[in-house]
């Protein structure tokens, strides 16, 4: 399957914003203030059970809020997520959240899409175990 051109942008351009916010501390609040303008694009966003939350939900926020529309692709209707925190520790999970997925992943046309978005946890590693 060949990408569009415009797929291969938008793919550069979310690794260039993640980039841009520092993985460190992305979703920690910061003075600086990024602008970007999404308006007409279509994001996908692909999880499976156990995702990283706060990467699904801090970039999705950003997303919209520069115009893109967002929409959560699961490998089931509810999927669970999980919350880290730093602690003495390190970073160690301390919640989880259900959401409910817009879609589901066999329902995809990718046709729709200017971006995916694949996000951490175990996400990937449970999306590939599953049979879509």
């Amino acid at each position: 399957m060949k990408f569009p051109r415009v797929l291969k942008f938008f793919t550069v351009l979310f690794f260039l914003l993640v980039t841009l916010v520092n993985a460190q501390t992305w979703w920690e609040k910061t003075d600086k203030e990024y602008k970007f303008d999404l308006n007409g694009n279509n994001i996908l966003i692909i999880l499976g059970e156990d995702f990283d939350y706060h990467e699904v939900f801090v970039i999705k926020e950003y997303w919209e809020k520069w115009g893109a529309k967002v929409v959560i692709a699961g490998s089931e209707e509810k999927l669970s997520g999980h919350l880290w925190n730093r602690t003495g520790k390190g970073w160690e999970i301390v919640d989880r959240k259900e959401i409910k997925s817009d879609i589901l992943i066999p329902e995809i046309n990718l046709k729709d899409y200017r971006c995916i978005f694949l996000p951490g946890g175990k996400s990937p590693e449970n999306l590939l175990k599953t049979n879509l």
